[in-house]
């Protein structure tokens, strides 16, 4: 049997879900109840990238018909994302999407996965329409985000009535990396030495991803290098390139100058709160209240709203955990442009 790399690629989808069996159980069962009683309940399933959400999905959508699956990387915007759900290539604005949908749906009721819902363009109309589709048919709906505050940012109707259930993908362990790195490798027909095994994992699990991982693992092996040192190296770059081209599609230029005057402050160890950041990037208040919003949305800040009385009143303070700042440095040339 001859080796091939592609086991070790994130594009290859998996035909068995590891370290992550409880999480796939839970998915499961959603799918069960409405199978059983005609109205399923809805999941949200957070986690970093590279922490298993995307490789359950598609080990689901290759298991059950039942499921749609749409991801937002390429579906991102409303319109394409209804017509992707109705099945169209070719439609028109004008086109009444939604109720074209819901007749399809009437006649072939399907559960709907929503991934990377962080890169959709105008979030608020999409939850709008996942409302709409839950209210009418109510087919279980599973999303998948990075953004750990998702529901807590949701408008009061929609959280009401999706309502949705977290699911967490937390960072995997080295142990957990291992098992995952030690199953592809074995697909793939490579054998490496114990402790090369051990420092991939080890240096991968300082991040948890295993996308790191297996990026991590091909390079290593092409390359014939398994220093620790060429190892940081990589890993320092997958990030950069990971958050940069990431930031490119999600942030405008308003959130570019509130980054860059948060990373600015950070260091100089100033307060940051929305006064300072409307005085240091001449943007108006309700400009940076938005961004703020955004950043928030995205997971790259922190914020507290705290009233300060008198004529002071409301403040809004931001708060970047290490986290958070390390990711900033890494695209603060992205931030400079």
């Amino acid at each position: 049997m001859e080796t091939d790399l592609r086991f070790l690629t994130e594009t290859y989808s998996p035909d068995k879900v590891v370290c992550r069996e409880e999480q796939l159980k839970t998915i499961l069962h959603s799918i069960d109840v409405y199978h059983s009683f005609g109205k399923g309940y809805n999941l949200l399933l957070c986690g970093r990238t590279g922490t298993g959400k995307t490789a359950t999905l598609n080990h689901l959508r290759k298991q059950s018909v039942f499921l749609q699956y749409i991801t937002c990387s390429i579906d991102n915007s409303p319109s394409k994302l209804l017509a992707r759900l109705i099945g169209l290539d070719n439609y028109r604005r004008s086109d009444n999407l939604i109720y074209k949908l819901l007749d399809k749906l009437n006649k072939e009721p399907r559960g709907i996965i929503i991934d990377e819902i962080d890169k959709v363009r105008d979030l608020p109309r999409v939850l709008e329409i996942l409302n709409i589709i839950y209210r009418e048919k109510q087919v279980p709906i599973i999303i998948a985000t990075k953004n750990f505050k998702f529901i807590k940012l949701l408008p009061e109707d929609i959280k009401l009535t999706l309502f949705l259930k977290p699911i967490f993908f937390n960072l995997y362990n080295m142990s957990e990396l291992k098992t995952i790195l030690e199953e592809r490798l074995r697909l793939a027909n490579i054998s490496l030495l114990s402790n090369q095994i051990i420092l991939i994992c080890a240096i991968a699990s300082n991040i948890g991803s295993a996308r790191l991982l297996l990026h991590l693992a091909y390079k290593c092996i092409t390359e014939n290098n398994f220093k620790a040192g060429f190892m940081r190296e990589i890993v320092k770059e997958f990030e950069t390139q990971e958050t940069s081209e990431f930031l490119v599609n999600q942030i405008n230029n308003s959130d570019k100058k509130i980054l860059k005057a948060i990373f600015e402050l950070n260091t100089q160890n100033q307060l940051i709160n929305s006064k300072v950041l409307i005085e240091k990037s001449n943007l108006s208040s309700s400009t940076v209240a938005f961004a703020l919003d955004h950043l928030e949305f995205l997971g790259m800040i922190n914020t507290e709203t705290k009233n300060l009385g008198g004529r002071l009143g409301k403040n809004r303070s931001v708060r970047i955990e290490k986290y958070e700042i390390e990711m900033i440095k890494r695209i603060k040339d992205v931030l400079l442009q």
